[in-house]
C-alpha cells in the first residue's frame, strides 16, 4: 500500500471514530430539532397552568394576609382572637389604640350577651363540673371588676384540670405543663375555636408565654409587657395583672384550654373505639 493509501485509510478510520465521537451529540441535535416546533406550546400551557394556579390561590393568599394582619392589630392592641372578638372592626384601617379602645368599650357594652354566649359554651366541654364552676366564678368576677383575681385563680384550676385529666390524678410537679402543650399542638387549627391563624395564635400563647419561667428583671418586664397573664408571674407576685384586658386574656385562654382538653378526650375515645371494632 502506497503512502497517498494509507493516509486515505487512517483518515477514513478517523472519521469513523470521530462519527462514534459525535453519534450522541447528533441525537441530541435532532431531538432539540423535534422539540423545538412544540417549544411555543409548552410556553402557552405553562403560562396558562401558572396563571391558572395564581387565580386559584390568589383568594387564600388574601384571606391569611388577612388573618395575619388582624392577629397583628390584636397583639398590639392586647387582645387575643377570642371566638367573642368582633373581627369586621378588627379588619377596618385605623390606629391600633382606637381598636384596644374600642375593643374595650365593645366588651363593657356588651359583656352580658358575650358572657352568655362563653358559658354555653363551656357548659357544653367535657371537663367536670369543678372545671366549669371555677370558669364561673371567675366570669363573675370579672363582671365585678376584680380583675386580679381572674387570673389568679384560672392558673390553679388550670393545673388542676390537667393533673386530673391529663395526668391521672399524679402529684408529680406539672407546673410547666409540658403534657398539655404537647397534646395541643398535636390538635388541627380546624379543632377549637376560632379556627386557623387564630387558633396559631393561642397555642403561641400557650407554649411561648404562659407558663415561661420569669426569673430575671428582663423577664420580669417583658412579662408585664404582655397583656395575657403569664402563670409564674402570676402566681409569685411578680407582676399584678390587673386591667381589663388581662382578665379577659385570662378567661380566654382558659376557654383555649378546656377546648384541648375536650377534644384531646373526645379523639382518645374515637381511638379506642376504633380499636375494639378492628
Amino acid at each position: 500500500m502506497s503512502d497517498s493509501e494509507e493516509a486515505f485509510a487512517g483518515l477514513l478510520q478517523l472519521q469513523e471514530r470521530m462519527a462514534k465521537v459525535l453519534e450522541p451529540s447528533l441525537r441530541l441535535q435532532k431531538q432539540i430539532e423535534s422539540f423545538l416546533p412544540r417549544v411555543p406550546k409548552f410556553v402557552a400551557d405553562f403560562q396558562f397552568a401558572a396563571e391558572r394556579a395564581i387565580k386559584i390561590s390568589a383568594p387564600h393568599i388574601e384571606a391569611i394576609s388577612k388573618l395575619t394582619s388582624n392577629c397583628k392589630k390584636l397583639e398590639a392592641a392586647g387582645f387575643l382572637p377570642h371566638y367573642t372578638i368582633p373581627f369586621d372592626e378588627v379588619e377596618k384601617d385605623q390606629d391600633v389604640s382606637d381598636l384596644g379602645s374600642f375593643l374595650e368599650q365593645f366588651y363593657r357594652d356588651n359583656w352580658s350577651s358575650i358572657r352568655d354566649t362563653v358559658l354555653k359554651r363551656v357548659d357544653g366541654y367535657d371537663v367536670d363540673d369543678e372545671a366549669k364552676a371555677t370558669f364561673r366564678e371567675a366570669i363573675q368576677a370579672h363582671e365585678q371588676g376584680l380583675y386580679r383575681c381572674v387570673c389568679r385563680v384560672l392558673f390553679p384550676e388550670i393545673e388542676r384540670i390537667s393533673r386530673v385529666e391529663i395526668h391521672a390524678g399524679s402529684l408529680q410537679t406539672i407546673t410547666s405543663q409540658k403534657e398539655l402543650q404537647k397534646l395541643a399542638g398535636e390538635l388541627d387549627t380546624s379543632q377549637t375555636e376560632p379556627r386557623g391563624m387564630y387558633a396559631l395564635e393561642f397555642y403561641g400563647k400557650l407554649t411561648e408565654h404562659l407558663y415561661e419561667y420569669v426569673s430575671t428583671p428582663a423577664a420580669a418586664t417583658k412579662a408585664e409587657q404582655n397583656s395575657v397573664s403569664n402563670r409564674h408571674a402570676t402566681v409569685h407576685g411578680v407582676v399584678s395583672y390587673s386591667s381589663l384586658k388581662n382578665s379577659l386574656n385570662a378567661l380566654f385562654m382558659a376557654d383555649y384550654i378546656l377546648q384541648v382538653v375536650t377534644v384531646t378526650k373526645r379523639q382518645a375515645k374515637e381511638d379506642a373505639e376504633a380499636k375494639g371494632d378492628s
